[in-house]
């Protein structure tokens, strides 16, 4: 589902980082972002999308929005956004695709609610 979100915001212009832990899926990702958007007649947007393998590599300055897409898992998410809180600048809105828990189950504990917000795409997102 991220790599399709990706595609979505690659589409629009903006550039997006992809942090993907699998080597196996990350090296598919350029692939299907070039065939996606080739088939929008975008291919050349298809340079605006990069994949890491993990948070570290993020290059967190000038991120002004992050889109997390992990599995539907609760406490998955509260430990990435407790995660990302931190790594963020406090700018930067932290949206959950999440489509079975409220922002507010996923933000509780933190002292950013106010800037995360729900942002559910549906299947394929493109």
């Amino acid at each position: 589902m991220g790599v399709d979100v990706a595609i979505v915001l690659a589409r629009g212009g903006s550039q997006v980082t992809l942090v993907e832990p699998s080597s196996i899926r990350r090296d598919a990702v350029t692939q299907h972002v070039q065939t996606n958007l080739e088939a929008m007649g975008l291919g050349h947007r298809s340079s605006l999308v990069s994949c890491v393998s993990n948070l570290d590599e993020v290059k967190w300055s000038g991120v002004t929005m992050v889109v997390e897409c992990v599995p539907e898992n609760l406490p998955v998410k509260q430990a990435l956004f407790a995660e990302l809180v931190e790594r963020a600048d406090q700018a930067t809105v932290l949206a959950s695709n999440s489509s079975s828990f409220p922002i507010s189950a996923i933000a509780q504990g933190l002292p950013t609610a106010e800037r995360m917000l729900g942002l559910h795409f549906f299947m394929p997102a493109q």
